[in-house]
């Protein structure tokens, strides 16, 4: 493997931990929301990766390939 192919796959890996972090941070901001822009409930979001390869057979990047709403149940809470 090459320093570029390394360079490649350490830039993947970054580009998607950046969005993880802005969905993360997305979540944090609508902690205490109710209802999301939509008018429903706001549900946290979660942030799917998978491999993808690069320049070589040897090099595996990541990439996001979807943003999903979590599935766990909606907590019911009395103020």
């Amino acid at each position: 493997m090459e320093l570029t192919d390394s360079l490649a796959v350490s830039v993947s890996a970054l580009d998607a931990h950046r969005h993880r972090l802005n969905v993360i941070a997305s979540n944090l901001a609508n902690a205490d929301s109710v209802v999301g822009s939509n008018g429903k409930p706001y549900k946290a979001k979660q942030v799917v990766f998978a491999a993808t390869p690069l320049a070589g057979p040897a090099a595996q990047g990541v990439r996001v390939t979807q943003v999903v709403e979590s599935a766990a149940p909606m907590r019911m809470q009395y103020d």
